[in-house]
């Protein structure tokens, strides 16, 4: 690459403008770093050894040790060194002022950066009023303006080296900045919303790239970075969706472009993290902004391309989408077949979206897929809190009366798959049915004591069906009478009351006569038991 062409000449002098908006000369460590960049700079220690439009490469060679340096000229903020310093070092210094001495003369940089300025106006975020009514953006200056304004304003505001060394401060400075850019916004009311869209995205796109590569604890990453993601992602959503309200107008169709490209490279397989969140914003966006056919059918025909030659989740997910949007529920159902189940809680942004519009022929098609995938998938998640959570995210985004009214064996067929995690649902939608036998069949299974069943409806099932539910009074009495103590004793012959009602109303008195006599038999050893019996009047009757 020529060193002097015009574009990198413009790179590297936003460079320049960059440090010296970092590097401040009134503060000691500061001059410092400037001083002795410039010492190694002058005993030529600085070696470089690549040069491009985006990133210049070097090393600085002491007489201790040899230290690597990369500056990025799109993003400085994510400039490196193998040295030892969080922030900026001699050693990038040196080389940047190597190679602007090359292009101009660091004599010219070294004077800017020592130039007085105006104490207020020069720290970030404060500005003139005439200097903010010519820093708006407007409807006229282009997509490629907007995204360039939108990444200055980040790198000014954002210290790239403190969220790495600290990510939770992650929600705390991107909402500072977040505020900064929205202040920004076009002064044509129709435009705001486009323009609120291309800030969320960028500050997301920043993140992404910020942290992907670095070697940060995945745990930690997600503790730290998803409920702001998440927030970037509702609020793009949002904006999108106001922005559909309206026939997109023309004039949009250059922003419109920038983005669906933007979406698209999200999802290559050079990113490594937050992939929950760029894939939702990449269905929120296809869902409701990009709506034109041709868009759609040129962005699912690029999407067989990229699968057939690195496939990978990512491009699997906005693949599906794109056939859903499409309608294409034949060839969706076909290629989820042939995905893993570990991506079914991606399935749950399209069931809600399905039932929400009435689109019930998804549905059809997307809880068939589910309940194929259920079992394997569960015991895949293994952990207990997360098979509960990922159940009851399932039937939080189910329409259950439409379910029970429509498909009433593919809801039962999905709820036994789940058990144990969907008991309540199940044991509700028997007793509902007047299923009882199988409402008795499942309490049964899952052992619970009388207590415990009384409160899931034990009584309303018996109204029902009393024959039917004789065995759980039994087995329950039973229970309670073993753990031979004074207060399950108590509980056991209000139980056994019960019981006798319910033979009297079913007429089978010698039924009940038989079965108090063999259990007041079995344990007239236990005198604080019959002491009770006695008292509930359950003896000598």
């Amino acid at each position: 690459m020529d060193e002097n062409s015009e574009l990198f000449n413009e790179k590297l002098d936003a460079f320049g403008s960059e440090l010296q908006l970092e590097l401040s000369p009134s503060l000691p460590k500061d001059r410092g770093i400037v001083d002795d960049g410039l010492e190694l700079f002058e005993h030529d220690y600085v070696q470089i050894n690549m040069m491009s439009e985006k990133l210049i490469s070097g090393s600085v060679l002491t007489d201790e040790e040899l230290y690597k340096v990369a500056l990025d000229l799109e993003f400085p903020s994510f400039s490196t060194c193998s040295c030892s310093e969080d922030s900026w070092c001699s050693h990038q210094v040196a080389v940047f002022l190597q190679v602007y001495e090359d292009v101009k003369t660091t004599d010219e940089w070294l004077e800017n950066w020592l130039s007085p300025k105006t104490n207020l106006t020069s720290i970030p975020g404060v500005m003139r009023a005439s200097d903010l009514l010519h820093s708006r953006i407007t409807a006229e200056d282009g997509p490629n303006a907007w995204t360039a304004n939108i990444e200055k304003q980040i790198h000014k505001h954002l210290s790239s080296r403190t969220l790495v060394s600290n990510p939770y401060s992650i929600e705390f400075a991107g909402r500072q900045v977040l505020e900064t850019l929205l202040k920004q916004k076009p002064s044509k009311r129709e435009w705001q919303p486009l323009y609120e869209l291309y800030a969320h995205v960028g500050l997301f796109v920043y993140m992404v790239k910020l942290f992907n590569g670095k070697n940060i604890a995945p745990e930690v990453l997600f503790r730290s970075g998803t409920a702001f993601l998440y927030y970037l992602v509702e609020e793009a959503a949002d904006a999108a969706a106001s922005i559909s309200v309206h026939a997109l107008p023309f004039e949009f169709d250059d922003y419109i472009h920038y983005l669906q490209q933007e979406t698209a490279g999200m999802m290559s397989t050079e990113w490594h993290v937050f992939a929950e969140q760029r894939i939702d914003l990449y269905r929120y966006l296809w869902n409701d902004l990009f709506k034109r056919e041709a868009w759609r059918k040129e962005e699912r025909l690029r999407l067989e391309r990229q699968l057939s030659e690195q496939p990978n989740t990512a491009l699997f997910i906005a693949y599906l989408h794109q056939l859903l949007l499409a309608n294409q529920l034949d060839l969706f159902m076909k290629t989820a077949n042939k995905m893993e189940e570990d991506m079914l809680d991606y399935y749950m942004f399209w069931l809600h979206d399905a039932f929400s519009l009435k689109q019930y022929e998804k549905v059809r098609a997307l809880l068939t897929l589910i309940e194929q995938k259920l079992e394997p998938y569960l015991q895949q998640l293994g952990d207990s809190l997360q098979c509960r959570r990922f159940v009851n995210w399932l039937l939080t985004y189910c329409d259950r009366d439409w379910l029970m009214a429509k498909e009433p064996l593919l809801y039962r067929s999905l709820l036994e798959r789940m058990l144990p995690f969907s008991y309540l649902d199940l044991s509700m939608y028997l007793l509902n049915l007047g299923q009882i036998q199988e409402w008795v069949e499942l309490q049964s299974w899952i052992n619970y004591d009388l207590i415990e069943l009384d409160q899931v409806g034990l009584k309303e099932a018996q109204k029902l069906a009393p024959e039917d539910v004789l065995p759980l009074y039994h087995h329950g009495i039973d229970e309670l009478v073993s753990q031979r103590n004074r207060d399950s004793y108590k509980k056991a012959v209000r139980y056994l009351k019960r019981l006798r009602t319910l033979y009297k109303k079913l007429k089978r008195t010698d039924r009940w006569e038989q079965y108090i006599t063999i259990l007041l038999e079995e344990t007239k050893r236990l005198r604080a038991f019959q002491e009770e019996c006695r008292k509930g009047k359950l003896i000598d009757v």
